[in-house]
């Protein structure tokens, strides 16, 4: 019986030490993510109702209301709105008439994207910036080549507006997530489409340590970053965003 007890007690010790551990990965996760600069959360629907810009080929610039739409893994397959003459327009995205797009985000849509960014774990919910989803007013949506052998244009969400002078970072709607521990941590996108100065996009991932190799033909024409990286401090892929950051503000003229 005393055998029993003892471990019993051990099962105990042994549990709390691990409620422990975890506890300390969901601070160091925490304040981590919150005191660093980060992407925005991309927007994942057409609401019905708000208000939309659409930039043709062409040059003209059509503005209305979304009336319906259909968005395919994560892809925009087509939209359609009434314009403000009242007339019912409808957009197919392989017809490639589509230069680019904003959706103007309305009470109803931030609360969507509040929702969905506080679905992804526990950590998610708590460091998301609901203050920048209250003020940012539209989705920003930019033609640009896949990251295939075969040139095809695809309309892709802009994740870092405001520090985008070089690089242009879109969701990537294949990404997969990270999993996380019980609900506390994961949800976090594995990879972003890059373009660097209207080039082809690159897929940047995190797959088997591949961002390491990936950060310095990224950020080889920055010398600042190349000496910072190559010392003490060595690239993580957590950091992605505070690296485009960092080109932006130190690299960018």
């Amino acid at each position: 019986e005393s055998i029993v007890i003892l471990c019993y007690i051990v099962i105990l010790i042994k549990e709390e030490k691990t409620m422990k551990s975890i506890f300390k990965i969901f601070i160091l996760t925490l304040f981590t993510t919150v005191y660093s600069q980060s992407f925005i959360e991309p927007f994942g629907s057409l609401p019905a109702g708000e208000e939309v810009e659409i930039t043709l080929k062409s040059g003209e610039v059509v503005k209305g209301k979304i009336k319906s739409g259909l968005v395919a893994l994560g892809k925009i397959s087509w939209i359609s709105i009434i314009d403000e003459d009242g007339q019912k327009r409808k957009y197919k995205m392989k017809e490639g008439m589509l230069k680019g797009m904003r959706v103007k985000l309305g009470k109803f849509a931030k609360a969507m994207l509040k929702m969905q960014a506080a679905s992804k774990s526990l950590v998610g919910a708590l460091t998301a910036d609901y203050d920048e989803m209250d003020k940012r007013e539209w989705a920003i949506y930019e033609l640009a080549l896949r990251p295939k052998k075969k040139d095809k244009w695809e309309l892709m969400q802009l994740l870092n507006p405001g520090f985008d002078s070089v690089f242009k970072v879109y969701n990537d709607p294949w990404a997969k997530e990270t999993k996380g521990i019980g609900g506390l941590t994961g949800g976090e996108k594995k990879s972003y489409l890059v373009v660097k100065n209207g080039a082809k996009s690159v897929k940047i991932e995190k797959k088997n340590y591949k961002y390491k190799k990936q950060f310095t033909e990224l950020f080889n024409d920055c010398e600042s970053m190349m000496s910072k990286y190559k010392g003490k401090y060595k690239p993580k892929w957590k950091d992605f965003a505070s690296h485009i950051g960092e080109h932006h503000k130190n690299c960018s003229k």
